[in-house]
């Protein structure tokens, strides 16, 4: 039993943190119809910077909110340039044009990492409190890990009430579900697809900082995420915030259970779970075609 609560434990960990890194890709996709691989690299830039800000400061309690500034400011305003410098001249192509474009991207992403960063992996401190936790059974929760699950549940409903509820949330959704209409009604649609990716690259920023303190930031990072990511985008249905959340959480858990249980065996629980479902599903667990909550 304490080994499962163990696995469920980790597995709803990395599913919050791969979901706040889906939920850009969610949001950009809803609304701009590309799935944005330089979006991993995004993401990895503002681990790196995270990580690079909390190794100098020794991982003090203030330094965690320069983390969050600086990583968050580093990711928005590089999803705004690529978009406005890039990824806007492939809006008129097919998908398969965007997707090479935006791999392209992700690849010179990394290499500017590299130049910049170097290539050993970064390690950043985890604040004292967050090693600190309570026991359930023989299971530690260290406050970390709650943390990250709040905020993964936290992000995942402002999304959905922000969407429903609010007017900003509806423009966005106007402009992805009838661009041309929108346009006749005065809204600068093109102001709307920057924003969007600006947000996209906020979540990119957050995400990042949760990782930094638990796991070595490597070059391999926005690669290894992205995919994973995709999955998540793809399983939960391409667009929809909750599906996102719903299944970023299902492949996690899927994964740490295959992990605990089968060790020895290969890891491929993401993708065999991912198949399964879109076998029976094929359009995801919730369908929709443009962003929604």
């Amino acid at each position: 039993m304490d080994q499962l609560l163990g696995a469920v434990l980790n597995g709803l960990t990395s599913g919050s943190i791969i979901f706040m890194f889906a939920a850009g890709l969610t949001v950009v996709f809803g609304v701009a119809g590309i799935l944005n691989f330089a979006h991993g690299g995004v993401f990895m830039l503002a681990a790196y910077t995270a990580a690079s800000i909390l190794q100098r400061s020794s991982g003090s309690s203030i330094s965690y909110l320069y983390a969050i500034i600086g990583a968050v400011a580093v990711a928005a305003l590089l999803s705004v340039a690529l978009e406005v410098l890039v990824i806007r001249r492939f809006y008129q192509y097919q998908h398969e044009y965007m997707l090479l474009g935006t791999y392209a991207l992700l690849l010179v992403l990394e290499g500017s990492a590299e130049i910049t960063f170097g290539v050993d992996a970064y390690f950043a401190p985890m604040p004292g409190w967050a090693t600190n936790g309570f026991s359930v059974g023989a299971v530690f929760v260290n406050w970390y890990s709650v943390l990250v699950i709040v905020l993964g549940v936290a992000m995942a409903a402002g999304l959905v009430l922000w969407l429903r509820h609010t007017s900003s949330g509806k423009v966005i959704k106007a402009a992805a579900i009838e661009p041309e209409a929108s346009r006749s009604l005065g809204i600068n649609v093109p102001l709307v697809l920057t924003l969007v990716f600006a947000l996209g690259g906020v979540f990119a920023g957050l995400a990042g900082v949760v990782l930094a303190p638990n796991q070595a930031i490597d070059l391999s990072l926005g690669s290894t995420f992205v995919v994973q990511a995709f999955a998540v985008v793809v399983v939960g249905g391409l667009g929809s915030i909750s599906g996102a959340y719903v299944a970023a959480l299902v492949l996690s858990l899927a994964n740490s259970l295959w992990f605990t249980y089968l060790p020895g065996v290969p890891q491929v629980a993401l993708y065999l779970v991912m198949v399964l479902i879109l076998v029976f599903r094929p359009e995801g667990l919730f369908s929709v075609r443009k962003v929604t909550a």
